[in-house]
């Protein structure tokens, strides 16, 4: 049998629509949607960083801190994923 990687953490309190596998990766849809923040991040830092720095800056490590907090919570669907996405 096998035992799912995160099953040792302590599992969120919300769901969603997508099926938890047991795998790292447990939403894999939910997870790789916030590859669109990324882009979002990357776009305005190259678009603004000479006309706006430090609003591209901003926009930027704020999209990045969503993107990073939303993929862990869904890749491991634990309470520090949740965390880390609230955060």
């Amino acid at each position: 049998m096998m035992n799912c990687p995160w099953a040792d953490w302590r599992p969120t309190r919300f769901f969603f629509c997508e099926e938890s596998l047991c795998s790292w990766i447990q939403q894999p849809t939910n997870s790789f949607s916030n590859v669109f923040y990324f882009i979002a991040a990357v776009f305005i830092w190259v678009r603004w960083r000479s006309t706006h720095p430090k609003l591209a800056e901003q926009l930027s490590v704020n999209l990045l801190v969503i993107a990073s907090g939303s993929f862990f919570l869904h890749s491991s669907m634990t309470f520090a994923g949740e965390v880390a996405d609230f955060f």
